[in-house]
């Protein structure tokens, strides 16, 4: 508070607070004062009528008295006139003498009471004289506090237009205050969004140098030096190229190409990973989401290593997957070599990670390999190829055109196949199946149909 007021202000409202703190102080003195006043003025109220009606007692005693002693004079006048008739009276004079002292007993004890009423108005009436004595102190009192309370008021006004000013400054001080503050908050908004732009970029940027990475190890990775392949791939390109520019079929010439370039890549790969063509290979195709990916999972053992899944196309890179006792993945360059990557990076790749880095991955790097832990009894002498759905839907990205000539090429090298149909989305087997399992060929290989999602 102090941060907010001035400190002429500040003093300015604790001598306000130490006066009202003063002056509430002292309101219980002057209230038990009226109200001892008001009890006073009560009391002799009732004294008062207390000696009126004694006072009227009095009187009519009194004139019971001069009646009585008036009758009493004639009585006697009468006796001296009628000395004759006092024998006759004389009985009913002293019945009459009896009743007098009678009456005149009643009357001392009247009088008697009369001077006891007496003493005690005698006292009331010092008592009030003394409580109006009091309340004339106290009056003067009263008065002077009344002085004090109008000087008080007087200065409570200057307190309160002074307060009023204060009050004018602190909310001009509060309105500049709540605008420093909304100023703050925009900033801060301003800083929320700025740190989220920046985390935005740092992720982006791990994110670059994560696929920086993988693009300058595809292109560092050197291709293990055999003679045999290096002469076959001359022969592609040089020999093959001359022959198709003299040949009038196109169609025969690029089925004839895919066929060379898949011996060609198996070639490559059996030069650096010669485990896997020491089994048989199982070719695992089917449409866009049929459940290619989760039907391998269903025989890996290492649960570090999982086939990526998903409703959105996610196989965007063939992958060779066998049993192995040590769990190996590797990424297999154009040129032939290849690289070892770690499982979180493995668990990323697809076609949302390919159309990041703005062309197709899989001209750096066109296939991978997964070694990993299964049952030996079943897996040790086969070796799955995980294929890309040959049906990508329109929203997989610009980069899954391919998709289907790359399971065409990839199902070809199988031994056997596995076609998966997804029931949940056909029910039946869709024509545009029938066609491609046509296209790539039987070639007396064994075609195995794998009816999946048959619970939803």
């Amino acid at each position: 508070m102090s941060n907010l007021l001035s400190q002429e202000l500040f003093d300015q409202l604790s001598r306000l607070s130490h006066f009202m703190l003063m002056f509430w102080r002292r309101r219980p003195l002057h209230e038990a004062i009226v109200k001892q006043l008001n009890e006073a003025s009560s009391e002799y109220g009732k004294l008062t009528h207390i000696y009126l009606d004694t006072k009227q007692q009095l009187q009519q005693l009194q004139d019971e008295h001069a009646q009585l002693t008036q009758s009493l004079a004639l009585t006697r006048i009468e006796l001296g006139s009628r000395k004759d008739e006092l024998q006759q009276l004389n009985h009913e004079h002293v019945k009459q003498t009896q009743s007098l002292a009678q009456t005149h007993a009643e009357l001392k004890d009247k009088l008697e009471i009369n001077e006891r009423l007496q003493q005690e108005l005698n006292g009331a009436l010092l008592t009030i004289k003394q409580q109006a004595d009091d309340y004339n102190d106290l009056i003067y009192a009263h008065n002077g506090t009344k002085k004090q309370l109008l000087q008080l008021g007087e200065d409570y006004v200057q307190l309160t237009q002074s307060l009023e000013l204060t009050r004018t400054e602190l909310n001009d001080k509060i309105t500049m205050s709540e605008r420093l503050q909304q100023e703050l908050i925009d900033a801060l908004a301003k800083n929320d969004e700025l740190t989220d732009a920046h985390d935005e970029l740092t992720l982006n940027h791990q994110d670059m140098q994560i696929r920086y990475q993988l693009i300058s190890q595809l292109l560092a990775a050197k291709n293990p030096i055999n003679e045999g392949v290096l002469r076959f791939n001359q022969l592609l390109s040089k020999d093959y190229m001359a022959f198709a520019e003299v040949e009038s079929s196109l169609a025969a010439e690029a089925k004839a190409l895919s066929m060379l370039q898949s011996v060609a890549q198996e070639m490559e790969l059996f030069v650096s990973f010669k485990d896997i063509f020491q089994r048989t290979i199982v070719g695992i195709v089917g449409g866009f989401s049929s459940g290619k990916s989760e039907f391998v999972n269903s025989f890996i053992q290492d649960r570090e290593v999982r086939l990526t899944v998903g409703v959105q196309p996610v196989t965007a890179i063939p992958s060779y997957v066998l049993a192995t006792e040590q769990r190996v993945i590797r990424g297999y360059s154009a040129s032939g070599g290849y690289i070892n990557l770690d499982v979180g990076f493995y668990k990323q790749i697809s076609h949302a990670f390919i159309n990041s880095f703005r062309f197709d991955l899989k001209s750096l790097m066109p296939f991978m390999c997964v070694g990993a832990r299964m049952d030996p009894a079943f897996f040790n002498n086969i070796c799955f190829i995980d294929t890309p759905g040959y049906n990508p839907p329109s929203t997989a990205g610009a980069y899954s055109h391919n998709d289907k000539q790359t399971a065409i090429q990839f199902a070809r090298q199988s031994d056997v196949m596995i076609w998966v149909i997804g029931l949940d989305a056909n029910g039946t087997i869709p024509d545009s199946d029938l066609e491609f399992i046509h296209e790539v060929g039987f070639d007396s290989r064994p075609v195995y149909i794998v009816l999946n999602k048959a619970d939803l």
